[in-house]
C-alpha cells in the first residue's frame, strides 16, 4: 500500500494496473469516444481503490472544462429541518470525495441560464423531474443527473425517493396502533410546503381507509399557539372528537402540545399527537414527542453514493432506494 502522505499519481495507478497512463485517463473520465474492455477497466478501477488514488480537483477542471461541483437545484422550500440537514450531510459526504456542493433555485436554472455559460459541473442532482430540454441539455454536456423525489416514480438506479406518502402512512397507523379511531391532520397554511403535505395527507387516508377508519379531517393552520387552539377547540367540539392528530412535523406538533396544555386536554389520554422530523426539540416537549424520524444522513450519503458511482462509471452493490429512510420513534405524546 502506498505512502498516504502524499498523492498519488496516475503515473502510480497505471503501473499498478499494467496499463498506460492514457488509458487511466480514459477509464476515469469515461471518454466517450473510447472503447475500454471491461476487464481493463475492472484492472483500473481496482487499482485505484488499492492505491487510495484521487484525480487532483485543478488536473481535471483543466483537462475536462467543468470544476468539480455538484449543483443542488433546490425548489421554492423553505431551506429548514431535514432538508437542510440533508444539505449539511451531502456537504460532508461529497467532500470527502474531493467534490464540492452549489445550490441554486431552481427557478433561476434554464437552459439559457449563465450557470451553463460559467461552469459545468460535474452532477446535478434535482429535487423534482427536470425540463425534458433541460435534460437534454445536461446530457449533451455530459452531465450526471441524479434526482431526490418525494414520490416513486419511473424505475430509475438515479434517483433516490424520500417517500412522503408513506410519513403520513406512518402516523396514522401509528395514531391507530395506540387505539385512536378518529384522526385529524394538522397541515400548513404556508403553499411552500404544500408538496409534501399534499402527499402526507395522502398516506394518511390510505392507512385510514385500510385501517377501516373514517377518512382523516384536514386543517391548515400555521404554527402558532394561537391557531393550535382554535383547531383544538373545533376537533374536540363536533360529535365524534378526534382522539389522534398527525402534525406535519414537529413544529406543528409542539405548538399543538402547548395549545392542549392551555385548554387543560391531556396528552396523550385525551388526545394523541405525533409529528414528523425528530427535531431536537422534540424530546424536549411536554409530553416527549413521538414522531416519524427521515433520517437525513441516510438519503445524504445515498445521494453522495450515486454521485460518486456515476461519475466513476462503476455500478453500486445495492439500489438506492432500498435504503431505509424512514423510522418511528416512539415518546409519551403517542
Amino acid at each position: 500500500m502506498a505512502s498516504t502522505n502524499r498523492r498519488i499519481t496516475a503515473r502510480e495507478v497505471a503501473e499498478e494496473a499494467g496499463v498506460s497512463k492514457t488509458t487511466v485517463s480514459y477509464v476515469l473520465n469515461n471518454t466517450s469516444h473510447q472503447s475500454i474492455p471491461q476487464h481493463t477497466r475492472q484492472k483500473v478501477l481496482q487499482a485505484v481503490a488499492a492505491l487510495g488514488y484521487s484525480p487532483s480537483p485543478v488536473a481535471r477542471a483543466l483537462r475536462t472544462g467543468r470544476d468539480d461541483t455538484v449543483l443542488l437545484l433546490l425548489p421554492n422550500w423553505p431551506l429548514s429541518g431535514p432538508l437542510s440537514a440533508v444539505v449539511e450531510n451531502l456537504l460532508d459526504e461529497l467532500d470527502a470525495h474531493g467534490l464540492s456542493l452549489k445550490t441554486r433555485r431552481e427557478g433561476n436554472i434554464s437552459v439559457s441560464s449563465n450557470e451553463w455559460a460559467q461552469t459545468t459541473p460535474q452532477a446535478v442532482i434535482a429535487l423534482h423531474e427536470l425540463a425534458p430540454d433541460v435534460e437534454a441539455m445536461l446530457a449533451s454536456k455530459g452531465v450526471f443527473v441524479i434526482h431526490a423525489l418525494l414520490a416513486t416514480a419511473a424505475e430509475s438506479t438515479h434517483t433516490v425517493i424520500f417517500p412522503q406518502r408513506l410519513v403520513g402512512k406512518l402516523q396514522v397507523e401509528h395514531l391507530a396502533s395506540t387505539g385512536r379511531r378518529r384522526i385529524g391532520y394538522a397541515a400548513p397554511n404556508d403553499p411552500r410546503h404544500t408538496e409534501f403535505a399534499s402527499l402526507r395527507i395522502a398516506g394518511s387516508r390510505v392507512a385510514a381507509l385500510d385501517l377501516g377508519l373514517a377518512e382523516p379531517l384536514v386543517e391548515h393552520i400555521d404554527p402558532s399557539r394561537e391557531d393550535a387552539a382554535r383547531l383544538l377547540r373545533t376537533w374536540t367540539s363536533v360529535p365524534q372528537p378526534v382522539d389522534g392528530i398527525a402534525a406535519y412535523n414537529d413544529l406543528f406538533a409542539a405548538a399543538l402540545l402547548t395549545a392542549a396544555r392551555d385548554l387543560e386536554i391531556p396528552v396523550p389520554d385525551g388526545i394523541a399527537i405525533i409529528g414528523v422530523d425528530n427535531e431536537p426539540l422534540s424530546e424536549f416537549t411536554l409530553p416527549p414527542l413521538t414522531t416519524i424520524d427521515q433520517h437525513a444522513e441516510a438519503g445524504a450519503a445515498a445521494l453522495a453514493s450515486l454521485v460518486v458511482a456515476g461519475l466513476a462509471g462503476t455500478p453500486l452493490a445495492a439500489p438506492p432506494k432500498s435504503i431505509q429512510i424512514l423510522s418511528l420513534v416512539v415518546r409519551e405524546s403517542a
